[in-house]
């Protein structure tokens, strides 16, 4: 509707005593209440009257005064305590060489992953932005996409009033031991609900809403959305060689690296399970989904070497896909107790010729090295992965 024009009741759709029109903001207010809406109604008609309509005898009119309020979501921390995560994400990074900033959401900015341990109760900071500035209050609350079917972990965001100073949400004071936020330009929400009881990973997205303005009750709106949150979630705190210290920079690098969490949870198919389950789907990938096969000459390991993990190669593949046990049971460990389970592998010896079984990447053998020269019989013979049981050396290679 433009202003200044006349309408007809008919032509705007009013067929009764009750109608409800709605304004839509293009702009913020400068202050309160600056915007006029004047509606004016003339019962015998007036548009041919122009401005001199309202001397026709019955004429009625009403004013409401609006206000066009703008809010952001501005940033958010999940991991705001680094020394302990008591409701608040684990220290976690993006690989062995890049660390994850806080805040992990900036408006137009970075969006990074965070990391909880199941059954947790979770709180999260959110600067928010107002204006006009003199709005010094608002109720907000966080509606999560988990109520419209899409898999979450940490659900909706509680509604609480959050105080605004200058247009900037205010609460407490800054905590100088944390890095990257002033905490008293923070409000503090809680989440509802504990993160789920299982190894999980889910996208989230909240539409932030407003309930009231400065002490009065509003229509719920939706003032802003946030989306592609990634939240993981371990069986429990990470195990060695994983750890959540940032004491020295020794420690920091132990932090669960993003790039292991998402091949864990994602690709090896440990998501929504428990710790066996979830183990099991790992172990279950690396040997017949990841590409690898066992090195059949030598038998020997390309990233578990001097009982050191390359964790980051064997999931990158380095170009190197010919592996053995060694590779093997660190990569399963490895990711195992990243996700908080307990897992750890033992060598044992003497070990000797191994029954017919799936060899990783080769099928059905009971022969592992026979492509070595050593144990390829004498021409016309050819290399085989199956000999018979009672073969022995120089003709079947032990293990």
């Amino acid at each position: 509707m433009k202003p200044g024009v006349f309408y007809k009741l008919a032509k705007l759709g009013i067929t009764d005593t009750a109608v409800t029109l709605y304004i839509e903001g293009i702009n913020s207010s400068a202050v309160i209440g600056d915007q006029q809406v004047l509606v004016e109604l003339f019962p015998l008609g007036g548009e041919q009257f122009g401005e001199y309509a309202d001397q026709l005898g019955e004429y009625a009119e009403d004013a409401v005064r609006v206000t066009v309020f703008k809010v952001d979501v501005d940033k958010i921390a999940f991991n705001y305590d680094p020394s302990a995560h008591n409701n608040d994400a684990l220290n976690i990074r993006e690989d062995f060489a890049k660390p994850i900033t806080v805040p992990e959401y900036i408006k137009g900015g970075q969006n990074k992953p965070c990391a909880y341990v199941k059954d947790s109760a979770v709180k999260m900071l959110v600067r928010l932005k107002v204006n006009p500035i003199s709005i010094t209050s608002l109720k907000i609350k966080g509606v999560s996409d988990e109520g419209a079917g899409k898999p979450s972990s940490l659900g909706n965001a509680a509604e609480k009033e959050v105080v605004f100073v200058n247009g900037i949400s205010h609460e407490g004071v800054d905590d100088p031991a944390t890095v990257g936020i002033d905490e008293s330009e923070y409000s503090k929400f809680d989440i509802i609900g504990n993160t789920p009881k299982k190894i999980y990973r889910s996208e989230e997205a909240w539409a932030w809403k407003a309930t009231a303005l400065n002490g009065v009750a509003i229509s719920d709106t939706e003032v802003d959305r946030t989306s592609r949150h990634i939240v993981y979630v371990l069986w429990d705190e990470p195990q060695a060689p994983w750890g959540t210290s940032v004491a020295t920079a020794a420690d920091q690098v132990r932090n669960p690296w993003v790039k292991a969490l998402e091949f864990a949870t994602k690709n090896c198919g440990a998501h929504d399970k428990e710790d066996a389950a979830g183990l099991a789907a790992i172990t279950g990938y690396l040997h017949t989904g990841h590409g690898m096969k066992y090195d059949t000459v030598n038998g020997a390991p390309a990233y578990n070497l001097g009982m050191k993990m390359d964790i980051s190669g064997y999931i990158d593949k380095k170009g190197k896909k010919n592996i053995n046990c060694y590779d093997q049971a660190g990569a399963v460990t490895t990711l195992g107790t990243l996700l908080g389970v307990k897992a750890e592998y033992k060598y044992m010896e003497p070990f000797g010729y191994i029954s017919k079984i799936d060899l990783v990447g080769v099928g059905q053998c009971n022969n592992p090295f026979y492509m070595n020269p050593i144990f390829i019989p004498p021409p016309p013979g050819l290399p085989s992965p199956i000999v018979g049981n009672n073969v022995t050396f120089p003709n079947r290679s032990s293990f």
